[in-house]
């Protein structure tokens, strides 16, 4: 029993010792980030409890227990660490942390291994709580596991696309531009729904979501479609009519737009580019409102001797970027 006691003995002094070499430049660093930028530092009133986990220390040292955020004072948060070996509390500075993953996330994050994973970020010079990971990774700087809180002041999203770029904040659908670059689609449809200058961070985080899905049709559930463009090109895939705006709130253009997947990847289609359209079992005819100047996309009918063209649907609320996409999305 005393060899084993010993044992602990030197270990948890071992464990000081290596958080102590970097804990004078470590905390320096953040209170020079703190005082500069007024970022990384959480005045809510929240109460932090235990979180079960692991994390890994810029010393190499391995840590697994129980973790619980703190703040102080001073600027620099700290995370008070239950070693599951020490069986003793030790305070370790925030910006010591290179990783740290925890038990619990808010349901929000949709996190599918119920954790919450936090990583340093030499460019923010903070620790940030991954939001998603993908082609588009996006982190915040909230500490946030599963604790209740009402707000959190200072709320700020990044993402970049691979390591080496430089994080970009994200405050409106706008600014994934860059990042999305590559795949015209999403901003088009931004665009076509009157979404791009949307502070609304759901709907930041619905396309980024859009964007990351390897398989986007198994949960939009898109009706199969072929549509013959003005070109003579024979398109087959999945697609979704966008209903009609009789009112311009939600798209203030005049065209009528169809949403395409081939089975790789999206392309937003005008009503100018198409001269036949079928989805599901209905084809479609171009028709024109002219009250609001409107194209759009509508089904044959015929009534008393006169022909007219069915709307399928009209748009009555901001309904493109919250539609379960667990179910046949409608976009609008």
């Amino acid at each position: 029993m005393k060899i084993l006691n010993l044992c602990y003995t030197l270990l948890y002094l071992l464990f000081a010792n290596m958080l102590g070499g970097q804990l004078m430049t470590a905390q320096t660093r953040y209170e020079k980030k703190a005082i500069n930028t007024n970022e990384g530092i959480k005045k809510d009133n929240i109460k932090y409890i235990w979180h079960s986990g692991t994390a890994l220390l810029k010393t190499g040292l391995k840590l697994k227990g129980s973790f619980k955020y703190q703040e102080t004072k001073t600027g620099v948060p700290k995370i008070i660490v239950k070693d599951e070996q020490l069986k003793e509390e030790k305070i370790v500075d925030l910006p010591m942390f290179e990783r740290l993953d925890l038990q619990g996330a808010e349901r929000v994050l949709n996190a599918k291994d119920g954790q919450t994973h936090f990583v340093w970020i030499e460019e923010y010079n903070d620790i940030l709580r991954v939001v998603r990971n993908g082609g588009i990774k996006v982190y915040d700087n909230s500490r946030i596991v599963s604790e209740k809180y009402k707000y959190i002041t200072g709320y700020t999203l990044l993402a970049h696309k691979n390591d080496k770029e430089k994080l970009s904040v994200l405050k409106q659908v706008k600014d994934l531009e860059d990042l999305m670059r590559d795949r015209p689609y999403f901003m088009q449809s931004a665009h076509a729904n009157g979404k791009i200058k949307s502070k609304d961070l759901r709907v930041v985080m619905y396309l980024v979501d859009l964007y990351n899905d390897p398989n986007p049709m198994e949960t939009l559930q898109w009706e199969n479609a072929q549509i013959r463009l003005k070109n003579g090109q024979l398109l087959e895939g999945k697609a979704v009519i966008q209903p009609l705006d009789l009112r311009n709130e939600f798209n203030t253009d005049n065209y009528a737009y169809v949403h395409f997947h081939d089975g790789k990847d999206f392309r937003l289609l005008r009503n100018d580019e198409i001269s036949q359209l079928t989805v599901g079992t209905h084809s479609y005819l171009q028709g024109f409102y002219s009250l609001t100047d409107k194209q759009f996309f509508g089904i044959p009918w015929s009534y008393n001797g006169k022909n007219y063209l069915i709307a399928t649907q009209i748009v009555n609320a901001k309904s493109y970027f919250f539609t379960n996409r667990n179910s046949a999305a409608k976009i609008g």
